[in-house]
């Protein structure tokens, strides 16, 4: 089997490596940058994927934008504006969102709409005539959505190996963008589902996702490596 592993955390990649040299049966290709990523992908039959990566140019980008960042702002659009997204990917993104927060697996629905409000106005709207007030999505992308999504798409077996709960948009310039939020695109399609991003919610840690389940995350940690690549193979055997 010939799997990618996609981290661009340089020390977590060398755990990462550590751990697979075990497991020589399989093919391994690592990858740090996500256009990279993205050509290996074409050659491998699984994926073990970190979500957010530097920016870069090139087809990886115009992906990220096409499929996954415009339909969330689309759908995040028509949940604060009470309108009909544009998009059918970004209708099928507000309606799984707005499930979520009448079931209140999220926020309570009026509070909901608040909260994407202050998303909108943080992360995505240009300040003046630079990027938004807080840069860190105009730096760093989720490419490893943009895997996932293909994983899907393409019924090869994928996890998701993230910190984005406790990521630098919960802390960052005191309006914290929810993290589940940049996962509704994945979530909507059924990749996750609304218990495990209740449970992904409710702990102030991270987690590791996949099809098959979740963990606590310690990406230094050999043995969250581990068992990374056993949720992936169970989704094989």
């Amino acid at each position: 089997m010939k799997i990618l592993l996609f981290e661009d955390n340089q020390g977590n990649m060398d755990v990462a490596q550590r751990v697979m040299s075990k497991h020589s049966v399989h093919d391994f290709t690592f990858c740090s940058k996500g256009n990279d990523a993205l050509e290996a992908f074409v050659r491998s039959d699984g994926l073990i994927s970190d979500f957010f990566s530097p920016a870069e140019d090139g087809e990886v980008e115009r992906l990220y934008q096409e499929v996954y960042l415009n339909p969330l702002i689309d759908a995040l659009g028509g949940i604060t504006g009470f309108s009909t997204p544009k998009t059918e990917q970004g209708k099928e993104i507000k309606e799984f969102i707005n499930s979520l927060l009448s079931k209140r697996l999220i926020w309570g629905s009026s509070d909901g709409v608040q909260r994407f409000c202050m998303h909108i106005k943080e992360f995505f709207t240009e300040y003046g005539n630079g990027p938004p007030r807080n840069d860190y999505l105009h730096q760093n992308r989720g490419y490893g959505g943009v895997l996932m999504l293909q994983a899907y798409e393409q019924n090869k077996p994928c996890v998701l190996f993230s910190d984005l709960h406790s990521h630098g948009l919960e802390y960052s310039k005191g309006n914290p963008i929810n993290g589940m939020v940049m996962l509704a695109p994945l979530m909507a399609k059924g990749i996750f589902t609304p218990e495990q991003l209740k449970e992904y919610h409710g702990e102030q840690g991270s987690r590791l996702i996949g099809s098959s389940g979740y963990c606590k995350v310690g990406k230094e940690s050999p043995e969250q490596w581990e068992l990374a690549y056993q949720k992936l193979i169970s989704q094989v055997s």
